[in-house]
């Protein structure tokens, strides 16, 4: 029999490390990497790191969800996957969370995302001034 438990583990390990990563890199990173490339060079890189964050947000909720491995009772190992998620006793303890942040992955992912990339093309298309990075925190 597969053991889910492992799997579940390293799905909802990395699940959680990437979101800690990715708060730190906006509030740290995302400060330090504006005013050290400017904004042209940080849209660039901002461009390439979200699809890819947005990618993990919304498939290893996905993956901790079918690795879900159940609860050990007194009888032995509850439901499994999906199965066990529907239970009454994890659905506001686990499924909500996953499900929560596979939509908000989702909607970044799918809509938001695009939808930034096409505001950013349309402004560059009608000539608008950039933002320069360095007066964005000089003091006056």
């Amino acid at each position: 029999m597969l053991n889910l438990a492992s799997f579940h583990i390293l799905s909802y390990g990395a699940l959680f490390g990437s979101q800690l990563y990715q708060m730190s890199k906006i509030f740290v990173g995302g400060f330090v990497a504006f005013r050290a490339l400017g904004h042209p060079h940080f849209g660039v890189l901002q461009s390439a790191v979200f699809p890819i964050y947005f990618t993990l947000q919304t498939t290893l909720p996905v993956v901790s969800a079918l690795t879900f491995p159940g609860r050990t009772t007194a009888s032995g190992v509850g439901p499994s996957s999906i199965i066990g998620l529907v239970a009454d006793e994890n659905r506001l303890s686990t499924l909500l969370p996953l499900i929560t942040v596979f939509i908000a992955g989702l909607t970044n992912l799918l809509l938001l995302s695009p939808l930034t990339a096409k505001t950013i093309r349309e402004r560059k298309r009608q000539g608008l001034p950039s933002l320069d990075a360095t007066r964005s925190f000089e003091t006056h």
